[in-house]
């Protein structure tokens, strides 16, 4: 399980939009929310599906992560970004 989480988290990096969207969908299947940070890179890519699975990731483990996860929404330059963030307040 921990060598099919690192897998995931190497790929979501990918230039293939499948294998990127398969290793999404594997970390949020292991729902570990150590792998939060794995998604950070996520909030500024130009698909907006990776951002909407960057900004679940965030709601679902943001509160056990800890104050520095809301702090990194609520810092981002995104308008959407931001409202997520304090949405988590």
């Amino acid at each position: 399980m921990a060598n099919d989480i690192a897998r995931a988290m190497s790929r979501l990096k990918h230039r293939d939009i499948r294998t990127r969207r398969r290793a999404v969908r594997t970390l949020f299947e292991n729902d570990d929310p150590s792998v939060l940070d794995a998604f950070k890179p996520l909030l500024d890519d130009e698909d907006g599906w990776f951002v909407s699975k960057a900004l679940d990731a965030y709601r679902m483990w943001g509160i056990v992560a800890g104050p520095e996860a809301v702090a990194t929404l609520l810092q981002h330059r995104n308008l959407d970004v931001r409202r997520a963030g304090a949405n988590l307040l």
